[in-house]
């Protein structure tokens, strides 16, 4: 078993912790940044939820091409092939900087025609534009932070984009309560101030990964240009039929996901009001559960480059088993400390026992997901199986939750915590399509063979050794 080796181990400290705290930074953080914005008033939360509505898109293509590049360059790290990490940080950047550069046009130039899809309120676009045109010029910053983060924590530096990343988030909350109420002799901007926040933020987190990056001579240092073009066919063609899977992924995943809050709403302002509790809950205890998929990701993907098949089964069975038990720890604590939790929200009496049954389904169905969470984010996809992980997910979202939803709510019109346990048939179908695939090995690509790449020189068991 892979809790034996020490290698399976330390990857639990040095991958997964550093990746748990980054998450409960960003979610306690932005948690005090919306409660500054919400005290501007309705407009401006309006405001900043559209503009929101477009930046998702930009960052789930960004996800894409930043988890790309981190199942790619996993693989090539495990296999001690650095100057082929470094083409995939290159080739990623190229791509990412691509789309980043059409987004930010799109955002400097027209935020009023694109604010303009969501609503026809002038005041909410106007408020609006303002903030998206300052936002659109960070997202090249932004792009090349999502590269560089994904990368090092493909080889095994979790570390650096933690600390990078809580700086950065601590420095958007300060500057947001400086500027948007003027505190401490600054001026009151009001939005405009929370936007001048995040931009300020994002390009002090570019400066601070990138320049780290070199100083610290960790084996991302491009020193010619060429290096950022140092990819073969044979690479250029595995990425995309690698990432495109990812991207379509996540985007078929939103919209499920805007379809199931469209279904809570229909039932009524208590149904949202308690789904919007519980799920705050679930929410922060799936932070532990993400370092552990980080871990696993990298993992897997170095020990499939190495060549490794042995320890890549042990591996993925001890990551699953270890997510089945740590789910049913934390799933007993989310029942036993809901009701305290609850104290903390002024609610009607049905709201409450609505978020208490749903606390507690969720407490119960809680390991169902985060295996599922661990096998095909951590597991599958580490493994480059990312076609087969998209089918996975469509078919189980949109030929089973998503009818189930609607059969749940417009059709047998259940209270909310029925309509979850309708949904929750999802998990289910995911498990049974993801276990046989998970059992026939089929899963197990290694992308760094007949990649094609240009015939290069480096230095990598002296940079993995020095990086460690």
């Amino acid at each position: 078993m892979g809790f034996r080796d020490k290698e399976f181990r330390r990857s639990i400290f040095v991958i997964a912790l550093p990746i748990i705290i980054q998450q409960l930074a960003t979610s306690s953080l932005n948690f005090i940044d919306v409660i500054m914005v919400g005290r501007l008033g309705e407009t401006s939360i309006a405001s900043v939820g559209l503009s929101s509505n477009f930046t998702f898109i930009y960052i789930c293509l960004l996800n894409g091409i930043s988890t790309g590049a981190s199942i790619f360059a996993a693989q090539f790290w495990g296999k001690k092939e650095v100057h082929h990490v470094r083409s995939v940080l290159g080739f990623s950047l190229l791509l990412s900087l691509s789309v980043s550069l059409l987004f930010s046009f799109a955002s400097i130039f027209f935020p009023g025609r694109i604010l303009s899809i969501y609503t026809n309120d002038p005041e909410v676009i106007e408020q609006g534009r303002i903030f998206l045109r300052l936002i659109g010029f960070s997202f090249v910053a932004t792009s090349i932070t999502f590269c560089y983060s994904a990368v090092l924590r493909s080889i095994g530096n979790a570390k650096l984009p933690m600390f990078v990343s809580v700086f950065a988030l601590s420095l958007n909350t300060l500057l947001n309560y400086l500027l948007i109420f003027g505190n401490l002799g600054f001026p009151a901007l009001g939005l405009k101030g929370s936007a001048i926040a995040t931009l300020v933020s994002r390009l002090v987190e570019f400066g601070l990964i990138v320049s780290s990056v070199y100083i610290f001579k960790i084996p991302l240092v491009f020193k010619r240009i060429r290096d950022f073009f140092s990819v073969g066919s044979g690479f250029v063609r595995k990425y995309f039929i690698t990432t495109i899977p990812l991207v379509l992924g996540i985007t078929f995943w939103s919209l499920g996901l805007n379809f199931y809050n469209i279904s809570y709403a229909h039932i009524g302002t208590q149904a949202v009001a308690a789904y919007s509790v519980a799920g705050t809950v679930e929410q922060i205890a799936f932070v532990v559960f993400t370092g552990l998929s980080g871990a696993c990701n990298v993992l897997i993907g170095n020990r499939i480059g190495a060549g490794h098949k042995d320890k890549v089964l042990s591996y993925s069975r001890s990551f699953i088993w270890l997510a089945f038990t740590g789910s049913l720890i934390v799933g007993a604590c989310i029942y036993l400390l809901s009701g305290p939790v609850l104290t903390l929200y002024s609610m009607s009496a049905e709201a409450h026992m609505a978020a208490r049954t749903l606390l507690l389904l969720m407490s119960c169905f809680l390991c169902v997901k985060v295996v599922n969470m661990i096998l095909i984010q951590g597991v599958l996809n580490a493994g480059g199986d990312t076609v087969f992980t998209l089918v996975q997910n469509s078919a189980a979202m949109w030929a089973v939750g998503i009818p189930m939803a609607y059969i749940a709510v417009y059709r047998l019109h259940l209270p909310i915590y029925w309509v979850y346990i309708f949904i929750m048939s999802e998990e289910f179908a995911k498990l049974i399509i993801g276990v046989p695939r998970f059992l026939s090995k089929k899963w197990i690509h290694n992308l760094t063979e007949n990649t094609a790449y240009p015939n290069q020189r480096g230095q990598s068991e002296e940079w993995i050794e020095n990086s460690m």
